[in-house]
């Protein structure tokens, strides 16, 4: 995790979005992760993030949960979801 570290301050403020799916209980209280309770919306495969940035942006009523197996896809949604930080949106990654 040191590492992973390092690399979270060098390109993102914060890897906060990113959910480790081991850690969820089941089922997920997703209002407990969230801090709140909200409509929730699923986004299977992120791409570059360019979609989900723009949905989360225009819908900060819903918390958003983007199911990633592609860490370079991960990487280029943390990016744009990072400008500004906000926080109705997790990353969760499936397998690197």
């Amino acid at each position: 995790m040191k590492d992973m570290t390092a690399f979270s301050k060098k390109y993102y403020r914060s890897l906060e979005p990113l959910i480790n799916p081991a850690s969820l209980g089941r089922p997920v209280d997703w209002a407990k992760l969230f801090g709140r309770s909200a409509p929730l919306e699923l986004e299977i495969g992120s791409g570059n993030g360019e979609f989900m940035n723009r949905r989360c942006l225009d819908r900060l009523e819903c918390s958003f949960v983007c199911v990633e197996v592609s860490w370079a896809s991960a990487k280029s949604a943390f990016s744009r979801l990072d400008n500004p930080p906000r926080s109705n949106v997790r990353l969760v990654i499936l397998k690197g």
